[in-house]
């Protein structure tokens, strides 16, 4: 088992990474069971992979992955308790709000200049601009995300990022009119407010006494850890 302690500070100042939760989860499940199954442990692999590549994982999930009721039957390592002292969760509160995070990840990731880490290509948002035939804009966002949006795959316990460099640097696409894009202001976007509610709820939590310590239930031997230990 791999002990990873965390510096607070040191985790602020890194750059943020938007994780599509449910995408990182689930596809930790599969791998690891065969199945669709939500993996907690595969969001506790991602988020120390990070910070041993010193970024600050930023984990998008639905709330209701949240709450006592899901992490008490299927959190067996006690990823979440352990990680949510360090405000690295936005919790999506909205109707329907696990076919609706990837707005949140495209407007958090798009308005704070961070790439996205998940193997969805968002492919429902930019065909509603194709049939709309708005062309420019669909453009717009293909390039963005090719630049901006990095895969993953699992093998077992270890993540591996898919990109032609190992950088997690943000690119900036610099057109004003990606901030206008209807994939942004669609009927959804009474929603993205909750984005920064989570986001504050959250973050008085770090308030409590010294930096906590987060030990991740991980095998080493499958674990990238060894390969990118900075410390």
């Amino acid at each position: 088992m791999n002990e990873l302690t965390i510096d607070e500070n040191l985790l602020n100042s890194f750059p943020e990474v938007v994780i599509d939760g449910q995408n990182i989860a689930f596809a930790h499940g599969r791998e690891k069971n065969g199945k669709a199954l939500f993996s907690y442990d595969g969001l506790g692999i991602v988020a120390e992979f990070l910070y041993r590549r010193r970024c600050k994982p930023v984990i998008v999930l639905p709330s209701f992955w949240l709450k006592e009721r899901y992490t008490s039957k299927y959190d067996d390592n006690k990823v979440i308790e352990r990680l949510e002292a360090y405000g690295i969760f936005l919790s999506v509160k909205t109707k329907n709000s696990n076919k609706v995070d990837d707005l949140f990840i495209l407007n958090y990731a798009f308005n704070n200049n961070a790439c996205v880490l998940t193997n969805d290509k968002f492919r429902d948002k930019l065909e509603k601009l194709s049939e709309n035939e708005n062309a420019e804009e669909y453009a717009l966002w293909s390039q963005w995300l090719s630049l901006n949006r990095i895969g993953f795959s699992f093998s077992g316990d270890v993540f591996c990022p898919i990109r032609d460099s190992l950088s997690f640097s943000y690119t900036d696409c610099q057109n004003d009119d990606l901030a206008n894009s209807k994939v942004l202001s669609t009927k959804e976007e009474k929603t993205v407010p909750v984005v920064e509610e989570a986001k504050a709820r959250v973050l008085p939590k770090v308030r409590l006494g010294p930096s906590p310590v987060m030990t991740v239930k991980i095998n080493p031997n499958a674990s990238w850890s060894a390969i990118w230990r900075t410390d």
